[in-house]
């Protein structure tokens, strides 16, 4: 088995076992808040999860390095480095809002290479690795997985575009050109997080972006986006994890949507 084969299975089992972690506390009367430096917030559920992946990396794959929303840096030897973002749309799991995902992403050589996002709460799985595609699954036990692939949509007009918030884009500087994009697709819908870039690489929307964003955010998902056959890069067109922002495409309408948001 190849090291990148190796670790999407350990990414795949761990995600998993952080998820199925998060619904003892998805829907709870009595589950506590707390808020950040940064003014987001953060849950128990968070935190376990989190320390899930990292128990589970450091018992498989101790000496790659990780990058943890959480609890920060570990560094590594290995040249493999770990993202981990145990509750990607927290604000959708504290409103008892299913659409939250646990993410891991994975960076070879200042390369993503890997990703996982495992829904709990939906009881779906979406995953990839260079080289061998991005597969899905009704189930988190991914014994049948269905292939990944991004629609074949080349008309703005025929579009599903998908994002997080609107305010980010008043924050960025791009309220009017967002606001024209919207006048180019033929359907809107706010699906936050991962779960709007799922939906792209899984068929079942064109666009999904996000104007403000965390590594941790992205990591997983330029392999997945990619190896199911689509783009995926900030809002300047650069297609890396480590933009402040991000779009995920089908690939065909990429540039015309940045020609948008960028004119």
């Amino acid at each position: 088995m190849s090291e990148l084969k190796a670790r999407l299975d350990l990414a795949i089992a761990a995600a998993t076992l952080a998820g199925e972690h998060t619904l003892r506390y998805f829907r709870a009367s009595d589950l506590a808040i707390e808020t950040k430096p940064d003014h987001s917030p953060v849950t128990r559920a968070d935190k376990e999860s989190e320390q899930i992946l990292r128990n589970q990396l450091a018992k498989h794959f101790p000496q790659d390095s990780i990058v943890g929303e959480e609890f920060g840096t570990q560094q590594g030897t290995t040249g493999y480095n770990w993202y981990l973002d145990p509750i990607d749309g927290t604000q959708s799991f504290i409103r008892g809002v299913p659409l939250y995902g646990v993410m891991m992403g994975l960076e070879h050589k200042d390369q993503a290479v890997a990703g996982v996002i495992v829904f709990p709460a939906l009881d779906e799985i979406v995953y990839a690795a260079k080289g061998l595609g991005a597969w899905w699954s009704d189930g988190l036990d991914p014994i049948d997985p269905k292939e990944a692939r991004v629609t074949r949509v080349s008309d703005l007009s025929n579009a599903c575009l998908s994002t997080t918030s609107t305010r980010g884009f008043d924050r960025i500087g791009k309220t009017d050109q967002f606001r024209n994009l919207l006048n180019s697709v033929d359907l809107h819908r706010g699906l936050p997080d991962c779960y709007g870039h799922y939906l792209v690489a899984t068929g079942r929307a064109e666009i999904m972006i996000d104007p403000e964003m965390n590594v941790w955010d992205c990591a997983p998902l330029q392999t997945i986006i990619e190896e199911a056959g689509g783009k995926f890069s900030d809002l300047q067109n650069n297609a890396t994890i480590h933009g402040d922002n991000a779009i995920s495409t089908n690939g065909i309408l990429h540039d015309k949507v940045l020609g948008i948001l960028n004119g």
